[in-house]
């Protein structure tokens, strides 16, 4: 219930912001086909009585679609999220892999865009998740480095669930909120 009120209130305020560019004359004026790849990278090392471990994130998210004049998205995203974490005796990895359509506002430099994920999947050392779905809410700024490109700060909620391990039936969920790094190509 939460998530709701936080996406309600990202949307009212997206709004208010649309309809300011709108009125002072709209975005670049012109349908155009984006793409948007966004990365994050995090790492840490940790060292307790003698014994170390060292953790490694890498998260993107490429999408490609289309923005109409008006300041309506249409397109489609694959995500990838893989952690990787090493001790003395032992690594782990657990890799993420989601794709799905995208319906979005994109102003001058504001963006909000709602992804639904057709497919997911999450593999760990000792699991295979599979039949995974959920979505995804992105919150971004874009500042125009040139004719064609920008990048800025954006931040994603994730939201997944999973209903198989291996031939096992499970109700496995995986929520996030993390910032990223988004680039931006518009031709």
């Amino acid at each position: 219930m939460r998530s709701i009120k936080l996406i309600s209130v990202a949307a009212f305020i997206f709004s208010l912001v649309s309809m300011a560019a709108e009125a002072r004359g709209g975005s670049s004026g012109g349908d155009e086909w984006v793409f948007n790849p966004a990365f994050m990278y995090l790492y840490s090392n940790t060292t307790d009585g003698g014994s170390t471990s060292t953790t490694s994130r890498v998260l993107a998210d490429i999408s490609l679609g289309y923005k109409f004049s008006s300041p309506i998205y249409l397109g489609g995203l694959y995500s990838y999220d893989s952690t990787s974490t090493t001790s003395s005796s032992s690594t782990t990895t657990d890799t993420f892999g989601s794709y799905g359509p995208s319906l979005g506002l994109l102003t001058d430099n504001v963006y909000l865009i709602f992804t639904y994920f057709v497919a997911s999947t999450e593999t760990t050392s000792n699991h295979s998740y599979s039949s995974g779905s959920g979505f995804q809410v992105v919150l971004g700024y874009k500042f125009d480095m040139g004719s064609s490109w920008g990048l800025g700060p954006q931040v994603n909620y994730r939201s997944l669930a999973y209903t198989k391990d291996g031939n096992s039936t499970v109700d496995h969920h995986y929520t996030t909120l993390l910032p990223y790094v988004s680039l931006w190509f518009t031709f």
